[in-house]
């Protein structure tokens, strides 16, 4: 009996070319916002299209898109069939802010993301644009507060009004530095969200509020008190001091 040389069914046959990526290309590869878009989270649609050669090979070609200075996957996904024979193409959606800048990379596949695969790799750059920072508007805070005895607790209410000339959607945090002999001692959040927790009285009302509890524990001090705001631009307000005492 003889036998056969021929490949067994669905093997590979390596005398035959295999599926390889020929063209990439990635339209917008540049993305820019303009002061009137004004800062808020917003999303752009991207439209992938590759030209595979041999794609009767490919078992399925795919993208991954990351961030030029981080390793986790922004998103990814599958390639389609597009409007001519090996062509695929893919729409997608990404998620981005009006005040970011960054470099997206886009790496695409003949098939699934392999080190051995055939893969080019194009890139996305993202323009936003630096508004204004914050803008504090009043601070206040008790000058002194005398230590309670017993069990008797002290609410000293810490507060911050603050607008940003982008709107007030862009201020991403308010806080302040609780500072003793030159020593960063604690970072504290304020609040603007109407709630027991915070203290704060109404939401939405540029009033940031965060309430510290003062008991019998505590020590007599005087702490600086270091006020500031950031927005979604990364741009930080000037820092607006005060001082707050703890006496007997």
């Amino acid at each position: 009996m003889g036998y056969g040389c021929d490949s067994p069914p669905g093997a590979n046959d390596p005398t035959q070319p295999s599926a390889q990526l020929r063209e990439v290309t990635v339209q917008p590869d540049s993305i820019s916002f303009e002061e009137a878009d004004r800062v808020r989270d917003t999303t752009v649609t991207i439209h992938i299209r590759s030209i595979i050669s041999n794609s009767e090979k490919a078992t399925q070609p795919s993208y991954v898109i990351r961030s030029l200075d981080g390793d986790e996957p922004i998103t990814s996904g599958e390639l389609q069939s597009g409007d001519s024979a090996d062509t695929y193409t893919a729409s997608v959606t990404l998620e981005l802010t009006t005040a970011m800048f960054a470099t997206y990379q886009v790496y695409v596949y003949s098939d699934d993301p392999n080190p051995d695969g055939s893969w080019i790799k194009s890139k996305i750059h993202i323009f936003g644009f630096a508004g204004s920072p914050p803008v504090f508007l009043d601070v206040a805070n008790p000058d002194t507060v005398y230590r309670p005895s017993g069990d008797t607790v002290r609410n000293v209410p810490f507060r911050a009004q603050v607008t940003d000339p982008d709107g007030q959607d862009n201020i991403a945090r308010v806080a302040f530095n609780l500072v003793r002999s030159g020593d960063t001692l604690d970072t504290i959040d304020l609040f603007d969200d109407g709630s027991d927790q915070s203290g704060d009285a109404v939401a939405g009302d540029s009033v940031y509020t965060q309430v510290l509890s003062v008991n019998s524990d505590n020590e007599p001090a005087t702490y600086d008190i270091h006020y500031f705001a950031l927005d979604k631009s990364g741009l930080y307000s000037d820092t607006v001091k005060t001082t707050f005492t703890i006496a007997e």
